[in-house]
């Protein structure tokens, strides 16, 4: 079983860091993916960092997992678009294969794949 939530606390934010690496600079929110069937039920398998760019669009800034992260930005965008976001955009640094899986597309204007909510 897979549960999907941001990172809310200090042990939360030390365990994504160490797998997102130092592409998060702070003003991001990080959501992560946990395995609550792995033996460790607090292992966390993805983790993605956005920004909000404006009250409509957020960028995804930087993505990092073992698995489920095509899943992982699924959550995420239901996340956005409940709290009336209209796009996700992608940063160049984000793996497109798993952009694409999770419904991103080129966009003509930009070039960069996003997301229509």
């Amino acid at each position: 079983m897979m549960v999907f939530r941001q990172l809310r606390s200090p042990a939360d934010f030390v365990r994504a860091r160490s797998l997102i690496g130092t592409e998060v600079s702070g003003d991001e929110i990080l959501s992560g993916l946990w395995d609550l069937a792995a033996a460790d039920s607090d292992v966390l398998v993805a983790i993605v960092a956005t920004r909000r760019v404006s009250p409509s669009v957020v960028e995804v800034k930087a993505m990092r997992g073992y698995a489920g992260q095509a899943r992982l930005l699924r959550e995420v965008a239901d996340d956005c678009r409940a709290q009336g976001v209209e796009r996700l955009v992608a940063a160049g640094c984000v793996d497109a294969d798993v952009l694409r899986r999770a419904g991103f597309v080129p966009d003509p204007g930009t070039g960069r794949l996003v997301l229509q909510l």
